[in-house]
């Protein structure tokens, strides 16, 4: 009898489901066509040699795939890059909601008419600060363009694209963490200073120094709570953010608006903690004191949807489209809501295609739709496309890099897949999932002992869900090590008690030996004690 078939593990073991008492009116939108301009030139300047898998941990909770049942690959989602600055979960599940405009044929074939695209390479990743008191993020490199939010001094942001304004003779950035343009310069003064721990502690002495001229400043303890907030220190942005709070409420401060921007502040800080109550309660006080923008109805949003209140969640983000149709994460953020209430709705392509069409830059429309497409087992190149796209906007992302590598694997490139892992393991060496996923392609081309290899790597590395444990179990079986076969898939059940594959392929082991001393198996040190040279 075979050993049960090889699965790839992903992260969507987990299933958000609707609340049974709330009922949902949903209707699909119809969008003409899905936008792939940059995709095709970007596609050569990724097409490397050919593989199979493993993928990362994941914010989501839903991250399923339709993939051959061979082998465990653990697969991640599309969550926000990991930066020294924590960036905003977009990737969150959905519900499907009324028509959406439809793209025509003219807007697919129009060139970007206000900035030429300088780079996306060098200047890709690189982090700055905000430099001076507000700064306006807008939808698109003109002045003149909606605002999506104001950045206070102290923001770190991620530089994904560099423009130019030909009109203007003006340079902007694309920035991560609020995912709109900002001027390098305004009136020739820099706006912004390269990120640098150091720089960072620099600006919150200076901000000390400040205070202690002007103690009764909300607008300082507002930057100084950012400059926290970079550090990942929200005990202490919050807190500062409070004081704030408090000053204008002694000094009886009748600006509504002003009120309102600290609140959502207080409630981007507190939905980064996964606290979605109090960002509830804070983007509410938002609103309420007039602070009614559509990026703080999307952050509100992001927390009804986080906490599976759905109904809340659509009617949040078609208030925040509204008032700002010309922010295109909203729509990718709509799809991921269908998504969440349905997987296999196609309906949310629909969004991702009309996030791409408004905003070609957001890179989690590409890996949103590409995590649709793994779903619905379909792995055509335009998944591959989708992946390109999303790595030429963020090159260091380890998560979406893995992720091409397992699409490569399904689709038996296994160079290409090869060469992605690789590439994640030069950048992040510790990262146990490319290791987990080159022993799969190894196993597929037939080097067994290089598969065990990487295999052992990713156990000593990180194994939370005993995927490499599983794995090796499978290869060791098909090779008559069966000792080493049931530590390993005991060592895989210890991680994850629900892993029935390796239940099943451990009886089939008993079923055809019977009598094995399994006290006597667990008490090797490691599996290495038991594993024989492999063919």
């Amino acid at each position: 009898m075979s050993p049960q078939k090889w699965d790839y593990e992903d992260e969507s073991n987990t299933v958000h489901t609707m609340p049974k008492q709330k009922t949902i009116t949903r209707s699909k939108g119809v969008i003409a066509g899905i936008v792939l301009l940059t995709v095709l030139i970007l596609q050569s300047a990724f097409s490397m040699p050919n593989i199979t898998f493993a993928a990362g941990s994941s914010r989501l909770a839903k991250q399923r795939a339709t993939l051959p049942p061979e082998w465990t690959a653990t697969f991640t989602a599309s969550p926000p890059a990991q930066t020294a600055v924590p960036l905003p979960t977009i990737t969150l599940g959905g519900i499907s909601r009324p028509t959406i405009p439809a793209i025509s044929a003219d807007t697919l074939n129009t060139p970007i008419p206000s900035a030429a695209i300088q780079t996306i390479s060098e200047i890709t990743g690189k982090q700055v600060i905000i430099d001076i008191d507000a700064l306006s993020i807008h939808t698109g490199s003109d002045g003149s363009d909606p605002v999506i939010e104001n950045a206070p001094r102290g923001a770190i942001k991620t530089i994904l694209v560099e423009a130019v304004n030909v009109s203007a003779k003006q340079i902007w950035w694309y920035i991560a963490d609020g995912y709109g343009w900002i001027p390098k310069e305004i009136n020739g003064v820099p706006t912004v200073r390269d990120y640098t721990p150091d720089a960072l502690n620099q600006m919150l002495q200076g901000m000390d120094d400040e205070m202690r001229s002007d103690r009764g400043n909300p607008r300082l303890h507002l930057q100084k709570g950012w400059m926290y907030y970079g550090q990942k220190n929200y005990g202490g942005a919050i807190s500062e953010i409070t004081i704030a709070i408090g000053m204008m409420e002694e000094a009886g401060t009748n600006n509504g608006k002003e009120y309102g921007r600290l609140y959502d502040y207080r409630g981007k800080v507190y939905l980064d903690m996964n606290d979605n109550i109090n960002a509830i309660k804070n983007f509410t006080e938002a609103i309420n004191f007039g602070f009614k923008e559509a990026s703080v109805y999307n952050r509100r949003a992001l927390a009804y949807q986080k906490s599976g209140q759905y109904p809340e969640a659509e009617v949040d983000y078609d208030e925040a489209v509204k008032l700002n149709p010309q922010y295109g994460l909203l729509y990718s953020n709509q799809g991921t809501l269908v998504d969440d209430f349905q997987a296999d709705d196609p309906a949310q392509l629909d969004y991702y295609a009309k996030a791409i069409e408004t905003d070609m830059y957001f890179p989690y429309s590409y890996t949103n739709r590409a995590r649709y497409y793994r779903h619905k087992g379909d792995f055509g190149d335009h998944m591959i496309n989708d992946y390109t796209m999303a790595l030429s906007l963020l090159p260091h992302d380890k998560d979406i890099r893995n992720n091409r590598g397992i699409a490569y694997s399904v689709r038996q490139q296994y160079q290409l897949a090869l060469q992605d892992f690789e590439l994640v393991i030069q950048e992040y060496p510790d990262y146990a999932d490319p290791y987990t996923n080159m022993g799969i392609v190894y196993a597929n081309m037939g080097e067994n002992q290089a598969a065990v290899d990487s295999l052992l790597k990713a156990i000593k590395l990180d194994d939370p869900k005993g995927a490499a444990y599983y794995n090796l179990g499978l290869i060791l079986q098909r090779d008559n090590q069966y000792e080493a076969a049931i530590y390993c898939y005991n060592k895989a059940l210890q991680l994850n008690p629900e892993r029935r594959d390796a239940q099943l392929n451990r009886a089939q082991i008993y079923e055809m030996l019977g009598g094995l001393d399994e006290s006597k198996i667990m008490a090797n040190p490691s599996v290495e004690s038991l594993i024989l040279p492999i063919d």
